[in-house]
């Protein structure tokens, strides 16, 4: 269910039908819940964890000036989402 969620998430980003501050608050709940969930630890979904690694690199501050949503966050929901430019 949570791959399933955070591929839907990656979507609709890539396609601006979800803000990234949206997505990203999203995802950073589901992993503490994951982090807290002793349960789910040793089975944590693969896709969500990529999608979370996604968003998450969009909170970095960028010495180069970039945005790092641009830079970073759009060019890796592609690649798992499969879209090559």
């Amino acid at each position: 269910m949570l791959d399933t969620m955070g591929m839907s998430l990656a979507r609709r980003f890539h396609d601006a039908g979800l803000e990234f501050w949206f997505c990203n608050d999203v995802v950073n709940d589901v992993w503490h819940y994951l982090l807290a969930a002793d349960h789910l630890r040793d089975a944590s979904p693969t896709t969500f964890c990529e999608v979370f690694y996604a968003f998450e690199a969009g909170e970095v501050d960028m010495a180069t000036g970039q945005d790092p949503i641009e830079f970073l966050v759009r060019p890796l929901i592609a690649k798992l989402l499969g879209i090559t430019n």
